[in-house]
């Protein structure tokens, strides 16, 4: 029954890969969403090289090898580093977790940068990893604020100071790729959360201007972005203009913001 749950789901990724369906990619690998096997995922003994659980999904792995040459790239990487990360974060593994994800974000936004076009399609999961990545961060970051008192010299947000840096090589690559505007600004959003989570809001300015320049330059509006991404973007951009006393500009990219929230 485990296997069979494993690797039906691991039938739904290849359907949505070689279909090119962001939404339904973000979708199944939604941690919130109640359809994945967390549970058969939790009991297996090991997922490494040597168990037969693994030699089945390398099995069917084998099956994504052309799927993933139109890719450049083996896309059963990203499944497989998933699924360690999932049953990781089951069995209450949070350092290694976050771990794996990273790893697996590391790989997706790779295959991102090397897609043809624009790459749109790979937005939902790359928002969906970031998102994953964020929330296991800040609660290690949680969880170590309680040992502080008898560990005086442990950083603060260190996990999260981890991210920031995976982040910046992500936005220095895709800052050269003219195409993945997308992703561009996703990271740039990701960065200005972080920036104000920890009390840097004087890092918000580089990020903000060199993608505003870059944009200025190929004559590209944000609005033209998904809706997700774009609202985001101006409501960083917005609460920045705030700390520095733009307060015209921080009106107008605000209100554009909260007049484009999409209704839950």
């Amino acid at each position: 029954m485990a296997n069979a749950a494993l690797v039906g789901m691991c039938g739904n990724f290849l359907r949505h890969m070689d279909r090119q369906e962001g939404v339904q990619l973000a979708q199944l690998f939604d941690m919130g969403s109640g359809r994945l096997p967390l549970r058969e995922i939790g009991r297996c003994e090991n997922l490494e090289v040597g168990s037969s659980l693994a030699v089945k999904l390398y099995t069917f792995c084998t099956k994504l090898q052309e799927l993933a040459k139109k890719y450049a790239g083996e896309s059963h990487e990203v499944l497989s580093l998933y699924l360690l990360s999932l049953q990781a974060h089951v069995r209450s593994e949070a350092v290694r977790h976050l771990e794996l994800v990273c790893t697996c974000l590391k790989s997706w936004v790779h295959r991102y940068v090397e897609a043809e076009g624009s790459g749109l399609w790979m937005m939902p999961l790359m928002l969906q990893f970031t998102a994953v990545a964020r929330k296991a961060a800040n609660q290690l970051d949680q969880a170590k604020k309680s040992e502080r008192a008898e560990r005086q010299h442990q950083e603060n947000n260190a996990y999260l100071k981890q991210l920031v840096a995976l982040y910046r090589k992500f936005f220095n690559t895709l800052n050269k790729e003219r195409a993945k505007r997308a992703g561009h600004v996703w990271i740039c959003c990701e960065l200005l959360r972080a920036y104000f989570k920890l009390q840097q809001v004087s890092q918000c300015s580089f990020t903000l201007t060199t993608v505003t320049q870059s944009m200025q330059k190929d004559g590209f509006s944000p609005t033209d972005l998904p809706k997700a991404i774009c609202v985001t973007f101006y409501f960083f951009w917005g609460k920045y203009l705030v700390f520095d006393h733009n307060l015209q500009g921080a009106d107008e990219k605000l209100t554009w913001a909260f007049n484009n929230c999409p209704e839950r």
